[in-house]
């Protein structure tokens, strides 16, 4: 061979050897995009998940607050414990159905999750009966008496998770 032969030959090796490390570089890339796109979706629906919870929540105090006071009761201890009862039959509900999704209190100074149950949550829970030109009712959610305890729900997808906290002082009115 003569050595324009052997320096083409070497010519064409080089370029097949780049074309194909640039193919193969190009297949990684995708699988790395596939991965990072299917990430995206499980923290989107574990997003979605807290949101709902979140949602459903506030909807609890807001009609319990409000089946209590067309049955009449203007007893803001009941109003409380009915609160209480229902927060704590829905956490164990979606703790139970649901695979992915773990309910309980979280206790910020022990770093310690904790079974969840009425009486925690109603020691949490303030209800204050405003009678006025609007009659309105406030609900507000403390952290006890440290501030260190969050009723909270834990949301995994593989791995992938999103967390559902009832803050420290959350109030919704109601009238």
């Amino acid at each position: 061979m003569n050595e324009k032969g052997i320096f083409s030959l070497a010519l064409l090796l080089a370029f097949c050897t780049i074309y194909f490390s640039i193919i193969q570089q190009s297949l990684n890339n995708e699988a790395l995009l596939q991965k990072a796109v299917i990430q995206t979706i499980k923290a989107e629906k574990a997003d979605f998940i807290r949101s709902e919870i979140e949602i459903n929540v506030e909807k609890i105090i807001i009609e319990t607050v409000k089946d209590s006071l067309i049955l009449g009761n203007k007893d803001p201890f009941i109003i409380k414990m009915q609160i209480a009862e229902n927060l704590l039959y829905y956490f164990n509900e979606i703790s139970n159905t649901k695979d992915n999704i773990s309910c309980f209190i979280y206790d910020k100074t022990a770093k310690e999750k904790r079974k969840i149950n009425q009486k925690e949550i109603s020691d949490l829970i303030s209800v204050n009966l405003n009678e006025g030109y609007d009659f309105l009712v406030e609900v507000t959610m403390h952290a006890g008496l440290l501030k260190n305890l969050e009723p909270s729900c834990e949301i995994n997808f593989d791995d992938v998770a999103a967390f559902f906290k009832i803050k420290t002082d959350y109030t919704i009115w109601v009238n």
